[in-house]
């Protein structure tokens, strides 16, 4: 038993399987890094600092917004 994208054989349709093969693993591979990437990106774009976050009160106690 060998790896997906690997010939047992060396006929044509066994090797254009192959290629296809590993041209399908290597999208895949692609696509879940370039997932992984943007997902990781938004984080870091949206991210709010704690001490941010910690002078909220403050102003909108004295300005009387709840």
């Amino acid at each position: 038993m060998t790896p997906w994208g690997l010939a047992q054989h060396t006929q044509w349709t066994a090797i254009l399987a192959a290629v296809g093969l590993v041209l399908l693993k290597l999208l895949v591979f692609v696509m879940v890094l370039a997932l992984i990437e943007t997902t990781l990106a938004k984080l870091r774009l949206f991210r709010i600092s704690g001490s941010a976050l910690m002078g909220v009160p403050q102003p909108t106690s004295v300005t009387g917004w709840y």
